[in-house]
């Protein structure tokens, strides 16, 4: 997800109430998904922001490297 967000605004504070209000709406349509995943575990902790503005490249790395991280921690 790209998203842009103002500078009045805290880049953290947007993505955590990302992940924490689809993380309810997910858990409340998918019963199932409550059973894999504990109340704090169903994102993972990182994000990537950028002020100046990277190209797609920059992005699709950081979005493979933060996949490799996730599914060492699964295993």
């Amino acid at each position: 997800m790209i998203i842009i967000v103002p500078r009045r605004y805290s880049a953290s504070g947007i993505v955590g109430k990302i992940q924490t209000n689809t993380s309810r709406d997910i858990r409340k349509k998918f019963d199932w998904v409550r059973g894999i995943y504990d109340p704090d575990e169903f994102w993972s902790p990182g994000f990537f922001s950028s002020m100046a503005g990277v190209n797609e490249e920059v992005i699709r790395r950081h979005v493979e490297f933060q996949e490799k991280i996730d599914k060492e921690q699964m295993q």
